[in-house]
């Protein structure tokens, strides 16, 4: 997937504020590999249309909402059922689908290693951080079986079957106790793939040049700071192959003033 950074561009000079920190590029993945994010939603909402397109709109907006998920430029569906579409299917994670990408929580722990082990009826740890870092304990509409397909109680219908961000059994997608689908719980949600940047790599085009410090100008003190500088600055040059090109330019007068500015800027998340 390539990041749209013309879209986070705009979106970063219209942004105000972030959240919890949260973390889009795992840390244990070198640049090149493929992966997915996931997170339950903060907001809560119904589970009484089979619309799956809902609930697709609802957890895309909850990452719209957030500026380091929005620049990733992703698409994000919900771990829901109905009684024809399958949450596995929706999601693109079904095993017969092929082996699928590790799915990571937004604070860097990692959900699954592929699809077939987030379908087996455990995962690693609790799904339970939501698209801005926090960690939320709830009851989740899914409409789905352990399996990845629909539940008993699909939604759309008079009961809906329900997952736990509090367990990592079988438990995280279906606790065998329905609910009332016109009363709102929160929803899961996983991202399309993502593939992990060159460090200093902040346009996605998987080099480290002078269009990326572009990007770092948009960010000052949104997104980025001094740490962001010098991870450029020791990336520079850098390709996808791991060969550099040229030197650090030498710095000018704006770029000093910019150095010193992200010195003194606040609030720093990195973008892919």
């Amino acid at each position: 997937m390539k990041i749209t950074i013309i879209a986070a561009g705009l979106i970063l000079l219209t942004a105000s504020a972030t959240h919890a920190q949260i973390e889009t590029i795992p840390s244990s993945l070198t640049p090149g590999d493929e992966y997915r994010l996931a997170f339950v939603t903060s907001q809560r909402t119904v589970a009484d249309t089979d619309v799956i397109s809902f609930y697709d709109d609802f957890v895309q907006d909850a990452a719209d909402a957030e500026l380091e998920l929005a620049a990733l430029g992703a698409t994000w569906k919900a771990v829901v059922s109905s009684a024809t579409e399958h949450a596995s299917i929706n999601t693109g994670t079904a095993p017969i689908l092929g082996v699928g990408v590790p799915i990571f929580l937004l604070n860097d722990t990692k959900l699954v290693d592929n699809n077939a082990d987030l379908w087996d009826g455990t995962v690693d740890t609790p799904l339970n951080i939501t698209e801005s870092g926090a960690s939320k304990g709830a009851f989740v509409w899914t409409g789905t079986s352990p399996t990845g397909f629909a539940g008993l109680f699909p939604v759309g219908g008079d009961s809906v079957d329900r997952g736990s961000t509090f367990v990592s059994d079988s438990g995280w997608v279906n606790i065998t106790n329905e609910g009332d689908p016109f009363f709102p719980l929160s929803l899961y949600s996983i991202s399309s793939v993502l593939v992990a940047p060159q460090p200093g790599d902040y346009d996605g085009d998987f080099d480290v040049d002078g269009d990326d410090f572009l990007i770092l100008q948009v960010g000052l003190g949104i997104i980025y700071d001094a740490a962001d500088l010098l991870e450029w600055e020791t990336n520079f040059g850098a390709t996808p192959l791991g060969a550099t090109f040229g030197q650090i330019p030498e710095p000018t007068t704006c770029g000093l003033v910019l150095t010193a500015t992200l010195f003194f800027a606040v609030g720093k998340r990195r973008v892919c």
